[in-house]
Formats: structure tokens, C-alpha cells, sequence
């Protein structure tokens, strides 16, 4: 695998690798991380200008308790990527410096709008598959009650024939 440095790296993984100097601001990433968000350099103002407004308070608090803490963090968050609408799913580390608060964030980011499109779908499907079990389970009731009239009427006329 390459050393991610300043500007592009390659990135034969299909996932791109990014590293943040939390004492600078400035970042550092591989060469899918340009494609994922449609820029041509590393700019935290260019990227951060992208964030969806509503998901932009996640962002914050993120990168606020990774400024606080050292550890592991996972945001998802929408992006505009011009003008296409994406979501994008980031893993990140706090790592300590020496003085034991964080000074770098290294993290990765995937483009996840496919799977959120299916987890939707799913998500749909089990909606429909339990709205039919529930309207098959009310049909079967609807017909066990309807036996017991039709089997009470049914003596009734029995009754009333002889």
C-alpha cells in the first residue's frame, strides 16, 4: 500500500484513506477520496461546503469530540457532489499526540448512496411482507369467525326444517 501524502495517492482499494492535521486543518488524501467527492484538491473548506446543511451539527460534534478524545468515530452524512446528492460513510480514528490529545484524524471514506438505496428498498419489502402477513392473518380470522355463523346458521335452518 502507498504512504498517503500531500496531494493524491494511489488507491487500489476502491475506498478512499484520509488523514486530517488537527493542529493545522490540513488534509491529507489518497486519490479516491478526490473522486469520491468530485474535488481536485485537498480542501477541508471544499469538502466541509459540500456537507448536506442538516447533517453539517453531526460533522461538528464529530470532529469536536475527536479534538477532545482519542478513539474510534463513524459519521454518514449526505454530500453534494455537484449537483448530485451522495451519502457518504466515514471511519475514523483520533490519534493521540504526545502531549495524550488528538492531533491527527486518519480515517476512510466510502461512497454509500447505493447501499442506502437498498437498505430503503429492504426496509420497504419488510414493510409490504409484514402488512401482508398481517392482512393474511386478519383473512384467516375473518374466516374462522365467518364458519362459526355459517355452521350456526346452518343448524338453525337444520332446526327450523324439521
Amino acid at each position: 500500500m502507498t504512504d498517503l501524502v500531500r496531494g493524491h495517492a494511489a488507491d487500489p482499494f476502491g475506498v478512499g484513506f484520509w488523514s486530517l492535521d488537527l493542529t493545522t486543518m490540513e488534509p491529507y488524501w489518497s486519490s479516491k477520496v478526490f473522486d469520491i467527492l468530485g474535488l481536485r484538491v485537498p480542501s477541508l473548506r471544499a469538502f466541509l461546503d459540500g456537507i448536506h446543511p442538516d447533517d453539517r451539527p453531526l460533522i461538528d460534534q464529530v470532529m469536536s469530540r475527536a479534538r477532545e478524545q482519542p478513539g474510534p468515530y463513524r459519521a454518514v452524512h449526505r454530500y453534494m457532489r455537484g449537483s448530485e446528492l451522495r451519502s457518504l460513510g466515514h471511519h475514523m480514528q483520533a490519534v493521540a499526540g504526545r502531549d495524550g490529545r488528538p492531533d491527527r484524524l486518519l480515517g476512510v471514506v466510502s461512497d454509500v448512496t447505493d447501499l442506502k438505496a437498498v437498505q430503503v428498498e429492504l426496509a420497504a419489502a419488510v414493510t409490504a411482507r409484514n402488512a401482508g402477513l398481517v392482512a393474511s392473518s386478519m383473512v384467516h380470522s375473518f374466516k374462522n369467525q365467518l364458519a362459526i355463523v355459517a355452521g350456526h346458521a346452518q343448524l338453525a335452518i337444520d332446526a327450523v326444517d324439521q
